[in-house]
């Protein structure tokens, strides 16, 4: 099924620990979701950290720990490095 599969020319993954996703999904509401558990984050983090060490030529890593500004910032020099070269 996924043999047809296109590739992005670039993918950005944000990285956060799995206890500050926690962190921060208690305090922006008042309940969780039932996959919204430490271990279940753990797994999943562990997931996208494969497919990272997978697919290392189409995936940056941004640190998603900073300050937004930071973050937005590394996000708009990937995109726009990207751009230049694919221009060439």
């Amino acid at each position: 099924m996924n043999q047809q599969f296109i590739v992005p020319d670039l993918t950005i993954f944000l990285q956060v620990s799995p206890a500050e996703c926690l962190s921060r999904i208690q305090a922006s509401r008042p309940h969780q979701e039932f996959f919204e558990e430490l271990k279940t984050l753990q797994r999943t983090s562990a997931r996208y950290q494969w497919l990272v060490a997978a697919f290392p030529q189409h995936i940056r890593v941004i640190n998603g720990e900073q300050l937004p500004g930071k973050i937005a910032a590394e996000i708009f020099r990937l995109i726009n490095s990207h751009s230049k070269q694919g221009l060439g």
